[in-house]
């Protein structure tokens, strides 16, 4: 039992075992790092948490967008072991060209 309180953890393993924790609030959005923003021409904003530091990415006209962008600069920012959103097979075609 001892072994689990002196085990340090690398920068990886620590965010991916805080980026799956359960959320305690209801979701907004299905993807992950994407909520509401007050601004009704643009009700999505994205976001991204990692090592205390908060990201604002923007705020988009479609959730869609949103992820987009959250998976752009997650993969930027916190590099491999960043947690992506799974988006759908067209919207990943489109977002190559």
């Amino acid at each position: 039992m001892g072994y689990y309180l002196n085990k340090k953890k690398t920068v990886a393993e620590q965010y991916q075992t805080m980026a799956r924790r359960a959320s305690a609030r209801k979701k907004f959005s299905q993807y992950r790092g994407v909520t509401s923003n007050s601004n009704p021409k643009k009700p999505y904003r994205a976001s991204l948490f990692y090592q205390g530091r908060k990201y604002f990415l923007g705020a988009y006209e479609t959730e869609l967008a949103a992820a987009r962008a959250y998976n752009e600069h997650a993969a930027q920012i916190i590099g491999d072991h960043a947690i992506l959103n799974e988006l759908p097979e067209g919207d990943i075609a489109a977002a190559n060209q």
